[in-house]
């Protein structure tokens, strides 16, 4: 009992460990984009010092899908139950989606004034209409990051799906990546090459599960057949570092040229964009498989490791507030104080933590908790 105990508690520091650096790095990108538009004239030296660092951060969505895909995987895979399975994910999943869309359309509409009037009745533009309605609840635009939680509640639907496609790999991990990956870029090109055809189907198709199917078929076959054990994972942990080097490396180079980039470029795959995107998904990808195996518990209990942890049990509500707060720290009243400070993205990026975080644990004082974020 006591090494099962242990056991799960490894497995518990490992998940929030990835969460917490993931967390930290979505809240990052959401601030660096912030600063790079309010703190640095563009072509200079800090303004391409904000750009390189936003892009380092770009891992952290298809991070969370493949921890995601790997957890749902193992707990369907544990229980075969899947009316308790779908029943969870409802109020895990679902509701908070649906409630702060709701926030966030009534944010827009009575603070940033976006109301179009309905009838005689002044209502939220984005909820104004059936399309935006569709919008809004199906594809995650009621805010920039709501997108997130639209292709988690996609992958949770079609889980039983990818776990059967995924069990046909059951004994070689190494073909299931090389079919992944070229299953992932053929839909890049098709979709660059056919889009209105995608699209009469699927308006976004960067808001649909196919986008990331090569983190989200990592991690389910890690959830059904990997362990936290360190043993007999030193092949595929330098395939992970090869991904995530090489990865980082073409998104960067691509990505870069792409920030002032006037179309005239005579590459197909340049225009498309679907080399960029894979090297993304290579990345995001490898940094997973570093992250969910690497020894977390080996760097013991510093308060540095502390606050990872922290942030990454708390990490849904964290992610669903910290832009509603970025809203009001870029405001012109408390903005300004920003603007006079040296570092003031770094300034803007611990404020913006220190306050999510303060937010969610207050929560959990005035027992609304599960109320805002379903758990």
């Amino acid at each position: 009992m006591a090494s099962e105990a242990g056991a799960s508690s490894k497995r518990e520091i490992a998940y929030d460990a990835f969460k917490g650096v993931a967390i930290f790095a979505v809240v990052a990108h959401h601030v660096l984009g912030f600063s790079t538009r309010r703190f640095a004239d563009s072509g200079t030296a800090e303004w391409w010092t904000y750009q390189v660092l936003n892009r380092l951060t770009h891992f952290a969505v298809p991070s969370f899908l493949f921890l995601s895909a790997l957890l749902l995987a193992r707990s369907l895979a544990t229980s075969g139950d899947l009316r308790a399975f779908y029943s969870k994910r409802v109020m895990g999943s679902l509701y908070p989606y649906l409630l702060w869309s709701l926030i966030y359309c009534l944010v827009r509409a009575y603070i940033g004034n976006e109301t179009t009037d309905v009838g005689g009745v002044s209502v939220p533009t984005p909820l104004s209409s059936l399309n935006g309605w569709i919008n809004v609840f199906i594809w995650g635009k009621a805010s920039y990051h709501l997108y997130f939680l639209s292709i988690l509640l996609q992958m949770t639907v079609l889980l039983p799906v990818f776990v059967w496609m995924v069990r046909r790999f059951r004994a070689n991990w190494a073909l299931l990546i090389g079919v992944a990956l070229i299953a992932q870029l053929a839909f890049y090109l098709a979709n660059a090459n056919w889009r209105g055809v995608f699209e009469a189907f699927v308006p976004y198709t960067g808001t649909s599960v196919i986008w990331y199917l090569l983190p989200i078929c990592v991690g389910v076959w890690c959830g059904l057949n990997r362990s936290l054990k360190q043993d007999d994972n030193g092949w595929y942990l330098g395939v992970a570092w090869l991904f995530a080097i090489a990865g980082i490396g073409v998104y960067l180079l691509m990505d870069l040229t792409l920030v002032e980039w006037d179309g005239s470029s005579p590459l197909p795959w340049y225009y498309n964009n679907s080399v960029r995107d894979l090297s993304l998904m290579v990345n995001a990808t490898g940094l997973s498989l570093l992250l969910m195996y690497a020894r977390w518990s080996s760097l013991g209990g510093g308060p540095a490791v502390g606050v990872v942890l922290l942030f990454g049990a708390e990490s849904l509500g964290v992610f669903l507030v910290h832009p509603l707060i970025l809203r009001f720290l870029g405001g012109p009243t408390v903005g300004g104080i920003f603007d006079s400070l040296p570092g003031a993205a770094l300034w803007l990026f611990v404020f913006l933590c220190a306050l999510s975080i303060a937010f969610v644990a207050a929560t959990s004082k005035l027992r609304v908790h599960r109320l805002l974020f379903g758990r």
